[in-house]
């Protein structure tokens, strides 16, 4: 007996771990983009404000009073001390001080806070009519601009929280110098920037919101195909169990050799097989192919399988009235006017007699020892399965010689088709039936008739699922 062909594989253990599949939502990947923004951008601010200390201290440290100006370092420092502290425990692995829900609310006053700060260097550096502080006041300007203008596309409120104090800064600047503008002018313009920083922020966070939601979607759809792919192997794995080994029948019966090749063209097969012995001498055998591909044309696949095997076994019949049966059950199921394809015999080990039917499928292959090339069998039996109503299937017979060998096969074989769109066919099966020897056994036949369409098929790849049966009859006390 042959192993069935192990590029199939059957699994050897169906448990699985959980396979739920937990689809990322657009909320939960905002939060989590916003976290990773504020990680990022907490060196570059930490940076930035120290700088502007440094400046401003530097520069006006003659007009900045004592105490004011110790108080607005102290609360300054703890406050970039804070940011630089939840920094050096995240790269070093440490639990964060804060986190979640909590970072965020600590996150918008810390943003507040310092913007406050800033605010009150605007209002002090404003008056100051000369061309350092004017210089200053524009460098100032540009780098919180260019900060902001990167911070709204990430955390728009901590952007907000920022902007606040200061516009409120520069509004009260506006309003109390240059006394030859008038406050409407003045507050026109205030208002006229606010909506402009306002339209900057929200067109900002609309741009970055509908990025994370293409990500988003992206991630989901591709957790879905895994998702799918894997029940669909699942799927498979099971549906390969119910196709039976060739090395489990009959181990010690020499009278017959079975080998079994099958190959499916995707996750999901539309090719069937089945043997097993109905008493001490006869042994069942069946491949068939369910048109289509998917799975539905799996379903019917199984349900074809079964329906065979319980009306094989409840009663002695002629093979010819049990596909009948089987035809007529499955009209019943619905199938999408899918049809199958089935060639069906019984064995007698004793004689070599082949009683068949054959419904719509490729015709048997005989390979008797000492001829030349196959010859087919008959066309006696009928339509596919479930294509007719209240059809009438025959029997016919195959008288088989001791050493000669069956071959079945789906037209996945015969229908291979090579890069230019050109068919196998019968008669290439035919002559790669004949070049193997027929004392090296019926395995390598099947190898052989592989390779033979492999060299043919090259680089297309397989289009349709492929099935081989192999039945040498060795005598009847072989």
């Amino acid at each position: 007996m042959a192993a069935r062909d192990q590029e199939s594989g059957t699994p050897r253990n169906l448990a699985q771990a959980d396979d739920t599949v937990h689809l990322p939502t657009l909320a939960g990947e905002l939060r989590a983009q916003q976290e990773i923004a504020m990680q990022r951008l907490t060196p570059g601010i930490v940076i930035v404000l120290y700088a502007f200390a440094a400046l401003g201290i530097g520069k006006y440290w003659v007009h900045i009073p004592l105490a004011g100006g110790a108080i607005w370092v102290g609360i300054l420092t703890i406050l970039l001390s804070l940011s630089l502290l939840r920094f050096w425990r995240q790269r070093t692995g440490r639990p964060a001080l804060v986190s979640g829900a909590a970072f965020r609310r600590a996150t918008l006053l810390w943003a507040a806070a310092v913007g406050c700060h800033f605010a009150w260097a605007v209002v002090f550096v404003m008056p100051l009519d000369d061309s350092v502080g004017r210089t200053t006041f524009a460098v100032m300007a540009l780098c919180l601009a260019g900060m902001t203008l990167a911070s709204t596309y990430m955390v728009p409120r901590m952007t907000i929280a920022f902007l606040g104090p200061m516009i409120a800064a520069s509004l009260y600047g506006a309003l109390t110098g240059d006394p030859a503008v008038s406050a409407l002018q003045k507050i026109m313009t205030a208002i006229g920037f606010v909506v402009t920083a306002s339209i900057v922020v929200r067109m900002n966070w609309l741009i970055f919101r509908a990025g994370v939601r293409v990500m988003v979607d992206r991630e989901a759809h591709r957790m879905e195909v895994m998702q799918r792919r894997s029940e669909m192997a699942a799927a498979s794995r099971i549906q390969l169990r119910l196709l039976p080994e060739p090395g489990n029948l009959s181990r010690g019966d020499a009278r017959f050799g079975l080998a079994v090749t099958h190959r499916s063209a995707e996750e999901m097969t539309g090719d069937l097989y089945d043997f097993f012995m109905i008493d001490d001498h006869r042994l069942f055998f069946m491949v068939g192919d369910v048109c289509g591909k998917g799975v539905t044309s799996s379903l019917l696949m199984a349900m074809t399988k079964v329906m065979m095997k319980s009306a094989v076994l409840r009663q002695d019949r002629a093979i010819g009235d049990v596909v009948g049966e089987v035809s007529r059950e499955l009209l019943r199921e619905e199938h999408d006017s899918q049809f199958v394809t089935c060639f069906a015999g019984i064995l007698d080990a004793r004689s070599g007699v082949v009683d068949f039917c054959n419904a719509g499928h490729e015709p048997a292959r005989i390979i008797a020892v000492d001829s030349t090339a196959p010859t087919h069998s008959p066309r006696v039996g009928g339509p596919p399965l479930c294509a007719f109503e209240d059809m009438e299937y025959e029997s016919g017979q195959i008288f088989l010689t001791p050493g000669a060998t069956l071959l079945i096969v789906t037209d996945g074989v015969t229908e291979a088709l090579n890069t230019h769109r050109d068919e196998f066919g019968g008669e290439r099966l035919d002559r790669a039936v004949t070049r193997t020897p027929h004392n090296a056994g019926i395995e390598a036949m099947l190898d052989g008739i592989n390779r033979s369409i492999g060299e043919f098929v090259g680089d297309q790849g397989q289009s349709d699922d492929l099935t081989m049966l192999a039945l040498r009859w060795n005598g009847p006390s072989a």
